[in-house]
Parts: C-alpha cells; sequence; structure tokens
C-alpha cells in the first residue's frame, strides 16, 4: 500500500501581513501532480489543515478544491485530523456523510478512536484517527485521564486502542512527541502546545503502530525511528524555515507492515531569504540564488541613520517582509562614540533602545515621535 502524509497546511495563513494563498494554491498543484503521477491509496492530513479557527472563505474555498479534486477526480480517500489550530468542531461538521465519499475527518477527539480500514492485496490496513487534544480536554473525555501528566495520559490513551492482529495498524496523530536521547527540532512559526511545553509524549508509547504519520512540527524528520515521521510544514512559515526543503511523504507498507519512506520535493512559489549588508549594496544587487520577488527579510548593516529604507527596499523587492538594524553595528557604533568621548544625545539613545527592543529600524515616523517626545520633556522641566 502506498499513502502519502501531508500535515501542517495552515491554509489562510498571513507572514508579516503577507497572504500566502496564492503560494499555497501553487504547492497544492504540485500535490495533485504528484498524485496523479503515483496514484497513492490514500491522503494522510495530519492536523493544522488551516491556519485559524474561523478560516476566511478564500481558505476554505481553496482547501474544498484541493479535497473535491482529490476525491473525486483521483478517488483517493483522505484521511485528515485536526491540529490545534483548527476548530475541531468546524472540521467534524458533516463528517458523517463526508465519510461516505471519501473524506474521513477527525476534528476533535472523541473515544473510541475513529477507525478506518483500507485494503489492498496483502488484506487490511487500519488507520486510527488521533486529533490534537490538551490535558484539560483529555480530562473530560473521560475521567480516567484526569490527575494523570499528559505523558502517562497519552500513553494510556494509545495502549487502550482496540488493534486489529490480523490488519497492519497506522495512527494519524497532531502533537509533539519526545524519544530517548533526543527530541525533534521545532520552527519559529510553530504555536507551543502549552506554557512551558509539558504537553509532549513519548516515541515509547507508539510501538504497537507500522506507521505513525504526525503533524505540528515544521521541519520534515523522524522522531526516533523512521516509522515516526514529521511530514513538515506545506511551505516555510517563518524564515526559521528559510533553509529547509518541504517535501511530501510517500509511505510503502508490505505485507510485513513498514516498508520505507521517500519524499517527492515542493517548491515555493517565493523563496524565503534572509539577506545582510548596506542598504546601497542591497539595492545595486542581492545575493547570488536570490530573486527579486522572493520573500526577504532584510538585515542592514549601515552604521548611520538611513532614511525611509523599507520604501526604498519595496520598490526594487516588493516582497521584502521583515526589516532590521544589524544590533551588533548598532552597539559597537555606540560604544566607539562613548570611548572616543563623543556624547550621545538624548534621542540617540532613545533610538537604540527602540531598536534594541523592536529590532526594527528607527524610519521618519518613529523619529519624528520620539522627537515630539523629547521635546515636551524639556519643556516640562524649564
Amino acid at each position: 500500500m502506498k499513502l502519502f502524509h501531508l500535515a501542517d497546511l495552515h491554509i489562510g495563513k498571513k507572514v508579516n501581513g503577507f497572504d500566502l494563498l496564492e503560494d499555497q494554491a501553487h504547492v497544492l498543484d504540485q500535490v495533485m501532480a504528484h498524485i496523479e503521477a503515483e496514484k497513492p491509496d490514500g491522503l494522510i492530513l495530519a492536523g493544522d489543515l488551516y491556519d485559524r479557527r474561523n478560516p476566511n472563505p478564500e481558505a476554505v474555498n481553496l482547501f474544498d478544491q484541493f479535497l473535491a479534486e482529490t476525491i473525486l477526480a483521483h478517488q483517493v480517500p483522505v484521511l485528515a485530523i485536526g491540529g490545534n489550530h483548527d476548530s475541531g468542531d468546524r472540521l467534524n461538521f458533516a463528517s458523517g456523510i463526508l465519510a461516505h465519499a471519501g473524506l474521513h475527518l477527525a476534528g476533535r477527539l472523541s473515544l473510541p478512536v475513529p477507525r478506518v480500514r483500507l485494503q489492498d492485496a496483502y488484506g487490511p490496513v487500519d488507520v486510527h484517527l488521533l486529533p490534537y487534544a490538551d490535558g484539560a480536554f483529555l480530562a473530560h473525555l473521560d475521567e480516567a485521564y484526569a490527575g494523570m501528566p499528559y505523558p502517562e495520559a497519552m500513553a494510556q490513551l494509545l495502549a487502550d486502542l482496540t488493534l486489529d492482529p490480523a490488519a497492519r495498524q497506522v495512527l494519524v496523530a497532531h502533537g509533539m512527541v519526545t524519544y530517548a536521547g533526543g527530541a525533534p527540532e521545532e520552527s519559529d512559526s510553530e504555536r507551543e502546545l502549552t506554557v512551558g511545553g509539558t504537553e509532549y509524549w513519548t516515541a515509547d508509547a507508539l510501538g504497537r503502530f507500522d506507521y505513525v504519520a504526525l503533524g505540528h512540527l515544521h521541519r520534515p524528520q523522524t522522531a526516533g525511528q523512521a516509522q515516526i515521521r514529521y511530514a513538515g510544514s506545506l511551505l516555510p512559515y517563518s524564515f526559521s524555515e528559510e533553509k529547509q526543503a518541504k517535501s511530501l511523504t510517500v509511505v510503502e507498507l508490505d505485507a510485513d507492515g513498514f516498508a520505507g519512506t521517500r519524499t517527492l520535493p515542493l517548491r515555493p512559489l517565493h523563496a524565503m531569504h534572509t539577506v545582510r549588508g548596506d542598504l546601497a549594496d542591497l539595492l545595486t544587487a542581492l545575493p547570488e540564488g536570490v530573486a527579486p520577488t522572493d520573500y526577504l527579510r532584510v538585515v542592514l548593516t549601515d552604521t548611520g541613520d538611513v532614511l525611509d529604507a523599507m520604501a526604498r527596499l519595496r520598490r526594487s523587492y516588493p516582497n521584502v517582509m521583515a526589516l532590521e538594524r544589524d544590533r551588533r553595528i548598532q552597539a559597537r557604533s555606540r560604544e566607539q562614540a562613548l570611548a572616543t568621548g563623543e556624547r550621545l544625545t538624548p534621542l540617540a539613545y532613545a533610538e537604540g533602545f527602540y531598536e534594541a527592543m523592536t529590532g526594527q529600524p528607527v524610519d521618519d515616523g518613529v523619529r519624528a515621535v520620539l522627537a515630539a517626545a523629547w521635546q515636551r520633556a524639556r519643556e516640562e522641566e524649564e
């Protein structure tokens, strides 16, 4: 059996005010091309289908079109769960009816855990759909889990699953899985599941499954074993992900169970890059391999004032998402001024404080506000 594994679509996502719906449609078209070429027996979507609990109509329409083409045009069943970004109740709407059409969607955790049976030449494959649930919801679901630490509650829930020994077993889940000797790599764009990161569970609880299709972490990676895998996100959703190669995971099951995985590339419409340099140099040319329409985080290394930098950059590079000043250079410049006896004005100190706190350069508007505040302070002293 061949299964496709995707996760963390985050349809409707915006990054620094930039709507990524066109980028997401571009990558979903690639997924559809892979479906046409590979003809999988099922498509797994391991949570965070949308970026918000109440997605906008455009996001819903894009996802609807993708599901309709997958299920109706290509006859590929979809096995999906809700993640921590999703509204489980909204996803569950009409799920009983839609399951008959091939959309098996568990938005909110329920007991018994939903199971979908697939069939191939070797026999049955049972796919268990375990959407994200926090500790409070687990305790509400069954008082047996109340008072248990989250890892123990999840381990007990999985141990309570009744598995058919004649079937191969696949689990679809969303959350943080740790393992002996390490933990998966996180990115900036993942919403922490709890303060302090206490809602995790361990790979030790997953030994009864032939494959575990995980969502939540945005970098494609395994969790200690090849058959426990995060597919990663559809696109880079922060600059901490700019060097990650996004992909679709192809899972192969044979008569004995897990037979291996491979990946198919997913190429973004606009790559993400951090570029660093003086404003004048960057306006002349970008580093090799960076396109003018890519999504850019610009770190300026100028030591002096830079006027209207964002507007000047966006005239040449319309997709500049973030603009920062190199804090090390700014700090060094102030240290040198103090060392040479040069006196910094109160306004210069205020600008330095603003840049240190926000990570953003002082533009003309901010400079005017700071100057007005300094002027009012002087007038009040007089």
